[in-house]
Protein backbone atom coordinates (compact mmCIF):
# COMPACT_ATOMS: atom_id res chain seq x y z
CA UNK A 1 0.00 0.00 0.00
CA UNK A 2 3.01 2.05 1.30
CA UNK A 3 4.43 1.72 -2.36
CA UNK A 4 1.70 2.14 -4.63
CA UNK A 5 1.02 5.52 -2.52
CA UNK A 6 4.04 6.76 -3.29
CA UNK A 7 3.63 5.55 -7.42
CA UNK A 8 0.37 7.43 -7.30
CA UNK A 9 2.28 10.66 -5.38
CA UNK A 10 4.97 10.17 -8.39
CA UNK A 11 2.33 10.08 -11.23
CA UNK A 12 0.68 13.16 -9.54
CA UNK A 13 3.88 15.30 -9.39
CA UNK A 14 5.35 14.26 -12.76
CA UNK A 15 1.99 15.06 -14.45
CA UNK A 16 2.32 18.74 -12.45
CA UNK A 17 5.87 18.92 -13.95
CA UNK A 18 4.62 18.05 -17.45
CA UNK A 19 1.72 20.38 -17.38
CA UNK A 20 4.02 23.59 -16.54
CA UNK A 21 6.37 22.37 -19.07
CA UNK A 22 4.17 22.14 -22.06
CA UNK A 23 2.40 25.45 -20.65
CA UNK A 24 5.53 27.19 -20.58
CA UNK A 25 6.58 25.52 -23.89
CA UNK A 26 2.93 26.80 -25.50
CA UNK A 27 4.03 30.15 -24.78
CA UNK A 28 8.22 29.87 -26.12
CA UNK A 29 5.92 28.37 -29.29
CA UNK A 30 3.65 31.39 -29.69
CA UNK A 31 6.57 34.10 -29.12
CA UNK A 32 9.49 32.35 -30.86
CA UNK A 33 11.55 34.76 -32.43
CA UNK A 34 10.37 34.57 -36.65
CA UNK A 35 14.05 34.45 -37.91
CA UNK A 36 14.61 32.14 -35.64
CA UNK A 37 12.12 29.55 -36.49
CA UNK A 38 13.71 27.98 -39.26
CA UNK A 39 16.75 26.50 -37.04
CA UNK A 40 14.81 25.43 -34.26
CA UNK A 41 11.57 25.17 -35.46
CA UNK A 42 11.96 21.65 -36.71
CA UNK A 43 13.62 20.51 -33.25
CA UNK A 44 11.09 21.68 -31.72
CA UNK A 45 8.57 20.33 -33.72
CA UNK A 46 10.20 16.63 -33.53
CA UNK A 47 10.33 16.65 -29.88
CA UNK A 48 6.37 17.98 -29.77
CA UNK A 49 5.57 15.09 -32.05
CA UNK A 50 7.13 12.67 -29.88
CA UNK A 51 5.80 13.55 -26.84
CA UNK A 52 2.33 13.13 -28.50
CA UNK A 53 3.04 9.92 -29.45
CA UNK A 54 4.35 8.54 -26.08
CA UNK A 55 1.61 11.08 -23.73
CA UNK A 56 -1.18 9.36 -21.34
CA UNK A 57 -2.28 12.96 -20.11
CA UNK A 58 -4.75 13.86 -22.05
CA UNK A 59 -4.75 17.72 -21.05
CA UNK A 60 -0.87 17.41 -21.72
CA UNK A 61 -1.46 16.18 -25.25
CA UNK A 62 -3.71 18.89 -26.24
CA UNK A 63 -1.55 21.49 -25.72
CA UNK A 64 0.85 19.89 -27.16
CA UNK A 65 -1.16 19.91 -30.49
CA UNK A 66 -1.69 23.81 -30.29
CA UNK A 67 1.98 23.84 -30.21
CA UNK A 68 2.34 21.24 -32.96
CA UNK A 69 -0.23 23.20 -34.92
CA UNK A 70 1.60 26.77 -34.56
CA UNK A 71 5.04 25.55 -35.58
CA UNK A 72 2.84 23.99 -38.19
CA UNK A 73 1.48 27.55 -39.42
CA UNK A 74 4.78 28.89 -38.65
CA UNK A 75 7.11 26.48 -40.49
CA UNK A 76 4.87 25.19 -43.06
CA UNK A 77 7.80 23.22 -45.13
CA UNK A 78 7.45 20.50 -42.07
CA UNK A 79 3.79 19.55 -43.15
CA UNK A 80 3.34 20.14 -46.23
CA UNK A 81 5.48 17.33 -47.70
CA UNK A 82 4.87 15.32 -45.14
CA UNK A 83 1.50 13.37 -46.28
CA UNK A 84 2.13 10.40 -44.01
CA UNK A 85 1.68 13.00 -40.66
CA UNK A 86 -1.30 14.40 -41.97
CA UNK A 87 -2.74 11.05 -42.42
CA UNK A 88 -1.91 10.18 -38.75
CA UNK A 89 -3.53 13.45 -37.81
CA UNK A 90 -6.79 13.17 -39.56
CA UNK A 91 -6.97 9.48 -37.75
CA UNK A 92 -6.64 10.20 -34.39
CA UNK A 93 -9.19 12.52 -33.90
CA UNK A 94 -12.09 9.72 -33.69
CA UNK A 95 -9.63 7.79 -31.50
CA UNK A 96 -9.09 10.54 -28.95
CA UNK A 97 -11.13 12.05 -26.02
CA UNK A 98 -12.91 15.08 -26.79
CA UNK A 99 -10.51 18.02 -25.34
CA UNK A 100 -7.77 16.60 -26.98
CA UNK A 101 -9.70 15.69 -30.49
CA UNK A 102 -10.95 19.40 -30.17
CA UNK A 103 -7.00 20.46 -30.07
CA UNK A 104 -6.39 18.03 -33.11
CA UNK A 105 -8.87 19.87 -35.21
CA UNK A 106 -7.62 23.12 -34.20
CA UNK A 107 -3.86 21.91 -34.97
CA UNK A 108 -4.85 20.98 -38.12
CA UNK A 109 -6.88 23.96 -39.37
CA UNK A 110 -3.71 25.85 -38.37
CA UNK A 111 -1.84 23.81 -41.25
CA UNK A 112 -4.88 24.74 -43.84
CA UNK A 113 -2.60 27.70 -45.03
CA UNK A 114 0.18 26.29 -45.75
CA UNK A 115 -1.72 23.60 -47.47
CA UNK A 116 -3.33 25.89 -49.29
CA UNK A 117 0.27 27.62 -50.98
CA UNK A 118 0.73 24.50 -51.68
CA UNK A 119 1.60 24.54 -55.98
CA UNK A 120 2.70 20.52 -56.73
CA UNK A 121 0.49 18.35 -58.97
CA UNK A 122 1.31 14.94 -57.23
CA UNK A 123 0.76 16.64 -53.59
CA UNK A 124 -2.47 17.83 -54.44
CA UNK A 125 -3.34 14.44 -55.94
CA UNK A 126 -2.27 12.69 -53.11
CA UNK A 127 -4.04 15.30 -50.93
CA UNK A 128 -7.14 15.26 -52.26
CA UNK A 129 -7.51 11.27 -52.08
CA UNK A 130 -6.89 12.14 -48.06
CA UNK A 131 -9.69 14.38 -48.26
CA UNK A 132 -12.01 12.35 -50.22
CA UNK A 133 -11.59 9.59 -47.66
CA UNK A 134 -12.00 11.29 -44.46
CA UNK A 135 -14.90 13.93 -45.99
CA UNK A 136 -17.15 10.58 -45.53
CA UNK A 137 -15.69 9.09 -42.74
CA UNK A 138 -18.32 8.31 -39.47
CA UNK A 139 -16.61 11.39 -37.27
CA UNK A 140 -18.36 14.94 -37.62
CA UNK A 141 -14.91 15.91 -36.36
CA UNK A 142 -13.01 14.31 -38.97
CA UNK A 143 -16.07 15.25 -41.81
CA UNK A 144 -15.93 18.72 -41.05
CA UNK A 145 -12.06 19.87 -41.45
CA UNK A 146 -11.80 17.27 -44.43
CA UNK A 147 -14.35 19.83 -45.98
CA UNK A 148 -12.17 22.84 -44.64
CA UNK A 149 -8.94 21.19 -46.97
CA UNK A 150 -10.96 21.28 -50.16
CA UNK A 151 -10.41 24.19 -49.76
CA UNK A 152 -6.83 23.90 -50.51
CA UNK A 153 -8.03 22.45 -54.17
CA UNK A 154 -10.12 25.65 -55.15
CA UNK A 155 -7.18 27.11 -57.61
CA UNK A 156 -7.02 23.39 -59.43
CA UNK A 157 -9.29 22.10 -62.38
CA UNK A 158 -9.64 18.94 -60.50
CA UNK A 159 -13.51 17.30 -60.76
CA UNK A 160 -13.23 15.38 -57.91
CA UNK A 161 -13.32 17.63 -54.99
CA UNK A 162 -16.66 19.84 -57.18
CA UNK A 163 -18.22 16.29 -56.70
CA UNK A 164 -17.27 15.73 -53.31
CA UNK A 165 -18.59 19.33 -52.52
CA UNK A 166 -22.27 18.64 -54.50
CA UNK A 167 -22.70 15.40 -52.30
CA UNK A 168 -21.55 17.01 -48.95
CA UNK A 169 -25.03 18.70 -49.34
CA UNK A 170 -26.53 16.01 -48.27
CA UNK A 171 -25.03 16.42 -44.69
CA UNK A 172 -27.28 16.55 -42.11
CA UNK A 173 -25.59 19.71 -40.12
CA UNK A 174 -25.91 23.00 -41.61
CA UNK A 175 -22.79 23.95 -41.05
CA UNK A 176 -21.16 21.12 -43.38
CA UNK A 177 -23.97 22.01 -46.32
CA UNK A 178 -22.87 26.04 -45.98
CA UNK A 179 -19.52 25.67 -45.97
CA UNK A 180 -19.89 23.36 -48.95
CA UNK A 181 -21.89 26.23 -50.53
CA UNK A 182 -19.16 28.96 -49.60
CA UNK A 183 -16.89 26.21 -51.32
CA UNK A 184 -18.56 25.54 -54.77
CA UNK A 185 -18.90 29.48 -55.37
CA UNK A 186 -15.82 30.14 -54.66
CA UNK A 187 -14.41 27.09 -57.24
CA UNK A 188 -16.50 29.09 -60.04
CA UNK A 189 -14.65 32.49 -59.08
CA UNK A 190 -11.86 31.94 -61.26
CA UNK A 191 -12.25 31.18 -64.85
CA UNK A 192 -8.79 30.23 -65.85
CA UNK A 193 -8.94 27.69 -63.02
CA UNK A 194 -13.04 26.19 -64.64
CA UNK A 195 -13.02 22.55 -66.28
CA UNK A 196 -14.24 21.89 -69.52
CA UNK A 197 -18.10 22.31 -69.26
CA UNK A 198 -18.65 18.87 -71.31
CA UNK A 199 -16.46 17.10 -68.78
CA UNK A 200 -17.91 18.39 -65.98
CA UNK A 201 -21.40 17.58 -66.64
CA UNK A 202 -20.37 13.68 -67.86
CA UNK A 203 -18.39 13.56 -64.15
CA UNK A 204 -21.45 15.04 -62.25
CA UNK A 205 -23.53 13.38 -64.03
CA UNK A 206 -21.84 9.50 -63.74
CA UNK A 207 -21.25 10.35 -59.94
CA UNK A 208 -25.22 10.72 -59.58
CA UNK A 209 -25.34 7.54 -61.06
CA UNK A 210 -28.22 9.10 -63.64
CA UNK A 211 -28.52 6.81 -66.59
CA UNK A 212 -28.14 8.81 -70.12
CA UNK A 213 -32.18 10.21 -71.07
CA UNK A 214 -30.70 8.90 -74.48
CA UNK A 215 -29.68 5.58 -73.40
CA UNK A 216 -32.78 3.79 -74.16
CA UNK A 217 -33.37 3.02 -70.28
CA UNK A 218 -36.03 0.11 -69.11
CA UNK A 219 -38.03 1.71 -66.29
CA UNK A 220 -40.00 0.00 -64.74
CA UNK A 221 -42.32 1.80 -63.48
CA UNK A 222 -43.10 5.74 -63.65
CA UNK A 223 -42.35 6.62 -60.22
CA UNK A 224 -39.07 5.98 -60.00
CA UNK A 225 -38.15 3.60 -56.56
CA UNK A 226 -35.58 4.71 -54.55
CA UNK A 227 -32.28 2.63 -54.38
CA UNK A 228 -29.45 1.92 -52.10
CA UNK A 229 -27.01 4.61 -52.49
CA UNK A 230 -29.14 7.13 -53.99
CA UNK A 231 -28.28 10.78 -53.47
CA UNK A 232 -30.62 12.77 -51.36
CA UNK A 233 -32.72 15.78 -53.29
CA UNK A 234 -30.40 18.58 -51.66
CA UNK A 235 -27.60 16.70 -53.68
CA UNK A 236 -29.17 16.97 -57.19
CA UNK A 237 -30.29 19.96 -56.46
CA UNK A 238 -26.98 21.88 -56.35
CA UNK A 239 -25.36 19.70 -58.42
CA UNK A 240 -27.78 21.33 -61.10
CA UNK A 241 -27.18 24.45 -60.29
CA UNK A 242 -23.57 24.54 -59.67
CA UNK A 243 -23.69 23.24 -63.24
CA UNK A 244 -25.68 26.03 -64.48
CA UNK A 245 -22.62 28.23 -62.63
CA UNK A 246 -20.41 26.93 -64.89
CA UNK A 247 -22.64 27.20 -67.70
CA UNK A 248 -22.13 30.80 -67.10
CA UNK A 249 -18.44 30.38 -66.88
CA UNK A 250 -18.02 29.34 -69.98
CA UNK A 251 -19.72 31.92 -71.71
CA UNK A 252 -17.81 34.24 -70.66
CA UNK A 253 -20.61 35.29 -67.64
CA UNK A 254 -21.00 36.51 -64.25
CA UNK A 255 -22.01 33.05 -62.60
CA UNK A 256 -25.04 32.91 -59.96
CA UNK A 257 -24.00 33.05 -56.17
CA UNK A 258 -24.98 29.71 -54.71
CA UNK A 259 -25.22 31.32 -51.66
CA UNK A 260 -27.72 33.10 -52.24
CA UNK A 261 -31.37 31.74 -50.85
CA UNK A 262 -33.82 32.46 -53.68
CA UNK A 263 -31.37 32.49 -57.13
CA UNK A 264 -33.01 34.26 -59.78
CA UNK A 265 -33.02 33.88 -63.32
CA UNK A 266 -30.83 36.36 -65.42
CA UNK A 267 -32.75 36.82 -68.32
CA UNK A 268 -30.73 39.07 -69.94
CA UNK A 269 -27.65 36.14 -69.97
CA UNK A 270 -29.79 33.69 -72.31
CA UNK A 271 -29.48 34.73 -75.84
CA UNK A 272 -25.85 34.50 -74.70
CA UNK A 273 -26.41 31.08 -73.01
CA UNK A 274 -28.90 29.44 -75.86
CA UNK A 275 -25.79 30.26 -78.29
CA UNK A 276 -23.29 28.65 -76.83
CA UNK A 277 -26.07 25.88 -75.80
CA UNK A 278 -26.65 25.25 -79.94
CA UNK A 279 -23.02 25.31 -80.63
CA UNK A 280 -22.83 21.87 -78.03
CA UNK A 281 -25.44 20.08 -79.56
CA UNK A 282 -23.55 20.78 -83.00
CA UNK A 283 -20.61 18.36 -81.47
CA UNK A 284 -21.85 17.12 -78.64
CA UNK A 285 -25.21 17.31 -78.48
CA UNK A 286 -25.23 13.78 -75.85
CA UNK A 287 -23.60 16.46 -72.92
CA UNK A 288 -27.33 18.03 -73.51
CA UNK A 289 -29.23 15.18 -72.85
CA UNK A 290 -26.96 14.39 -70.05
CA UNK A 291 -27.12 17.73 -68.37
CA UNK A 292 -30.85 18.08 -69.22
CA UNK A 293 -31.60 14.80 -66.94
CA UNK A 294 -29.46 16.34 -64.46
CA UNK A 295 -32.10 19.11 -64.04
CA UNK A 296 -34.86 17.23 -64.77
CA UNK A 297 -34.07 15.16 -61.47
CA UNK A 298 -33.53 17.79 -59.68
CA UNK A 299 -36.83 19.73 -60.30
CA UNK A 300 -38.56 15.98 -59.54
CA UNK A 301 -38.31 17.00 -55.51
CA UNK A 302 -38.92 21.02 -55.80
CA UNK A 303 -38.81 22.80 -58.87
CA UNK A 304 -37.06 26.18 -58.97
CA UNK A 305 -38.03 28.73 -61.79
CA UNK A 306 -33.88 29.19 -62.63
CA UNK A 307 -33.86 25.35 -63.33
CA UNK A 308 -37.09 25.27 -65.36
CA UNK A 309 -35.91 27.98 -67.44
CA UNK A 310 -32.56 25.86 -68.52
CA UNK A 311 -34.65 23.23 -69.17
CA UNK A 312 -36.07 25.07 -71.36
CA UNK A 313 -33.18 26.93 -73.29
CA UNK A 314 -31.50 22.92 -73.74
CA UNK A 315 -34.80 22.03 -75.52
CA UNK A 316 -35.10 25.51 -77.56
CA UNK A 317 -31.07 24.53 -78.63
CA UNK A 318 -32.82 21.02 -79.39
CA UNK A 319 -31.84 18.83 -77.45
CA UNK A 320 -35.35 17.40 -75.88
CA UNK A 321 -34.61 14.29 -77.95
CA UNK A 322 -35.42 11.64 -74.87
CA UNK A 323 -35.85 7.93 -74.82
CA UNK A 324 -39.58 6.69 -74.86
CA UNK A 325 -39.54 5.43 -71.30
CA UNK A 326 -37.72 8.40 -69.95
CA UNK A 327 -39.71 10.83 -71.54
CA UNK A 328 -42.67 9.03 -69.87
CA UNK A 329 -41.46 9.72 -66.68
CA UNK A 330 -40.48 13.07 -67.22
CA UNK A 331 -44.16 13.96 -68.67
CA UNK A 332 -45.66 11.72 -65.65
CA UNK A 333 -43.48 14.24 -63.26
CA UNK A 334 -44.08 17.13 -64.73
CA UNK A 335 -47.95 16.24 -64.44
CA UNK A 336 -47.74 15.71 -61.01
CA UNK A 337 -46.26 19.19 -60.15
CA UNK A 338 -48.72 20.90 -62.17
CA UNK A 339 -51.37 19.39 -60.84
CA UNK A 340 -49.80 20.15 -57.13
CA UNK A 341 -48.13 23.73 -57.12
CA UNK A 342 -50.74 26.85 -56.49
CA UNK A 343 -47.07 29.52 -57.12
CA UNK A 344 -47.92 31.76 -60.44
CA UNK A 345 -44.52 31.76 -61.35
CA UNK A 346 -43.66 28.57 -60.91
CA UNK A 347 -46.93 26.88 -62.44
CA UNK A 348 -46.30 29.50 -65.56
CA UNK A 349 -42.43 27.91 -66.04
CA UNK A 350 -43.44 24.10 -65.47
CA UNK A 351 -46.48 24.76 -67.67
CA UNK A 352 -43.61 26.28 -70.39
CA UNK A 353 -41.33 23.32 -69.86
CA UNK A 354 -44.05 20.76 -69.89
CA UNK A 355 -45.71 21.94 -73.40
CA UNK A 356 -41.70 21.81 -74.64
CA UNK A 357 -41.31 18.12 -72.94
CA UNK A 358 -44.69 16.85 -74.97
CA UNK A 359 -44.50 15.69 -78.66
CA UNK A 360 -46.60 17.07 -81.63
CA UNK A 361 -49.54 14.61 -80.67
CA UNK A 362 -49.60 14.59 -77.09
CA UNK A 363 -49.54 19.08 -77.48
CA UNK A 364 -52.45 18.25 -79.39
CA UNK A 365 -54.37 16.26 -77.00
CA UNK A 366 -53.60 18.16 -73.93
CA UNK A 367 -54.71 21.44 -75.87
CA UNK A 368 -58.21 19.82 -76.36
CA UNK A 369 -58.54 18.71 -72.74
CA UNK A 370 -57.79 22.13 -71.78
CA UNK A 371 -59.92 23.70 -73.85
CA UNK A 372 -62.57 21.67 -71.92
CA UNK A 373 -62.05 22.51 -68.74
CA UNK A 374 -63.49 26.15 -69.82
CA UNK A 375 -66.13 25.02 -70.29
CA UNK A 376 -66.47 23.36 -66.29
CA UNK A 377 -65.40 27.12 -64.90
CA UNK A 378 -65.94 25.54 -61.15
CA UNK A 379 -63.18 22.54 -61.47
CA UNK A 380 -60.85 25.13 -63.89
CA UNK A 381 -57.36 24.42 -62.61
CA UNK A 382 -54.99 27.43 -62.13
CA UNK A 383 -52.24 25.77 -64.89
CA UNK A 384 -54.61 25.66 -67.57
CA UNK A 385 -54.68 28.93 -68.85
CA UNK A 386 -51.06 28.76 -69.08
CA UNK A 387 -51.06 25.46 -70.44
CA UNK A 388 -53.38 26.97 -73.42
CA UNK A 389 -51.20 29.72 -74.20
CA UNK A 390 -47.63 27.67 -74.21
CA UNK A 391 -48.88 24.43 -76.08
CA UNK A 392 -50.83 26.85 -78.50
CA UNK A 393 -47.77 28.63 -79.61
CA UNK A 394 -45.19 25.95 -79.96
CA UNK A 395 -43.21 26.63 -83.21
CA UNK A 396 -44.49 23.32 -85.17
CA UNK A 397 -48.29 23.72 -83.47
CA UNK A 398 -50.52 24.65 -86.40
CA UNK A 399 -53.31 26.46 -85.25
CA UNK A 400 -55.05 28.50 -87.32
CA UNK A 401 -55.79 31.90 -86.62
CA UNK A 402 -59.58 31.17 -85.52
CA UNK A 403 -58.23 28.38 -83.19
CA UNK A 404 -56.07 30.57 -81.46
CA UNK A 405 -58.27 33.88 -81.21
CA UNK A 406 -60.76 31.02 -80.01
CA UNK A 407 -57.81 30.15 -76.79
CA UNK A 408 -57.89 34.30 -76.45
CA UNK A 409 -61.24 34.67 -76.13
CA UNK A 410 -61.73 32.28 -73.14
CA UNK A 411 -59.18 33.77 -71.32
CA UNK A 412 -60.50 37.04 -71.62
CA UNK A 413 -63.70 35.53 -70.89
CA UNK A 414 -61.81 34.17 -67.53
CA UNK A 415 -60.32 37.45 -66.94
CA UNK A 416 -63.96 39.20 -66.96
CA UNK A 417 -65.91 36.67 -65.24
CA UNK A 418 -63.55 35.02 -62.60
CA UNK A 419 -62.77 37.02 -58.80
CA UNK A 420 -60.82 34.41 -57.82
CA UNK A 421 -56.61 35.95 -57.43
CA UNK A 422 -55.12 33.03 -58.92
CA UNK A 423 -57.45 32.49 -62.16
CA UNK A 424 -57.10 36.14 -63.16
CA UNK A 425 -53.56 36.62 -62.76
CA UNK A 426 -53.27 33.33 -64.40
CA UNK A 427 -55.44 34.46 -67.03
CA UNK A 428 -53.45 37.89 -67.57
CA UNK A 429 -50.55 36.67 -67.61
CA UNK A 430 -51.06 33.90 -70.13
CA UNK A 431 -53.08 35.95 -72.66
CA UNK A 432 -50.30 38.12 -72.22
CA UNK A 433 -47.80 35.05 -73.00
CA UNK A 434 -50.29 34.31 -76.28
CA UNK A 435 -50.23 37.65 -77.49
CA UNK A 436 -46.42 38.28 -77.25
CA UNK A 437 -45.52 34.84 -79.08
CA UNK A 438 -48.50 34.49 -81.24
CA UNK A 439 -48.80 36.18 -84.79
CA UNK A 440 -52.36 37.47 -85.36
CA UNK A 441 -54.32 40.04 -85.51
CA UNK A 442 -57.55 41.35 -83.72
CA UNK A 443 -60.46 42.40 -85.15
CA UNK A 444 -62.04 46.15 -84.32
CA UNK A 445 -64.73 44.35 -82.39
CA UNK A 446 -62.11 42.26 -80.39
CA UNK A 447 -60.51 45.13 -79.68
CA UNK A 448 -62.97 46.96 -78.37
CA UNK A 449 -64.42 43.78 -75.82
CA UNK A 450 -60.32 43.80 -74.64
CA UNK A 451 -60.58 47.43 -73.75
CA UNK A 452 -63.70 46.51 -71.81
CA UNK A 453 -62.62 44.04 -69.86
CA UNK A 454 -58.98 46.25 -68.90
CA UNK A 455 -61.36 48.80 -67.68
CA UNK A 456 -62.91 46.47 -65.98
CA UNK A 457 -59.75 45.44 -64.32
CA UNK A 458 -59.16 48.39 -63.68
CA UNK A 459 -61.96 49.30 -61.93
CA UNK A 460 -61.92 46.02 -59.78
CA UNK A 461 -58.69 45.81 -59.33
CA UNK A 462 -57.53 49.18 -58.75
CA UNK A 463 -56.26 48.50 -54.94
CA UNK A 464 -54.28 45.30 -55.51
CA UNK A 465 -50.86 45.19 -58.08
CA UNK A 466 -50.52 42.45 -59.89
CA UNK A 467 -46.87 41.66 -61.82
CA UNK A 468 -49.56 39.60 -64.77
CA UNK A 469 -51.85 42.51 -64.95
CA UNK A 470 -49.45 45.05 -65.46
CA UNK A 471 -47.43 42.83 -68.26
CA UNK A 472 -50.66 42.01 -69.78
CA UNK A 473 -51.00 46.06 -70.18
CA UNK A 474 -47.60 46.51 -71.60
CA UNK A 475 -47.77 43.69 -74.08
CA UNK A 476 -51.68 44.82 -75.46
CA UNK A 477 -50.27 48.83 -75.11
CA UNK A 478 -47.58 47.76 -77.62
CA UNK A 479 -49.78 45.21 -79.62
CA UNK A 480 -52.51 47.61 -80.55
CA UNK A 481 -50.00 50.48 -81.23
CA UNK A 482 -48.02 48.00 -83.79
CA UNK A 483 -51.21 47.10 -84.86
CA UNK A 484 -52.78 51.17 -85.85
CA UNK A 485 -49.41 51.72 -87.77
CA UNK A 486 -50.42 48.90 -90.21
Amino acid sequence: MAYSGRTISFKINLSKLQQTSIDFLLLIVKNFPTNALPTFGPVIFSSIRKLIEQNEFSGIVAIAYQCFGIIGCKVPQLIVNDMALLQETFDAIPLAPEEVSSAITDCLLNWLPGFRALNNVALNGVLEALISSYIVHESPKCRLVALKFVETLVKTPSLEFRWMLCRTCEDPRDEMRREAVRLLDLSVADPTTTPEFKDLVEFIHRKLNLQGAAGGVDFATVEAKKKKGTFADEVFHISALYLYANLQVACLLQPVSLTEADIFPRTSHYPVISRYLVSISEDHVEILHLFLEIILKANEAQPANVLIEIACLILHSGSGNLGHNYHTVVVASLERHLNSISRITVCAKLSELYSLILTDIERKKCLERCMGQFDNRDELQVQVPWLCAYLATQPHTDLTTGEINRIKAQLVNVIETFPAQQHFEAACGSLAELLRRAVFSLREAEKAITFKILAYIDVTWKLVLFDSYFFLIYELDGFFNHMTKK
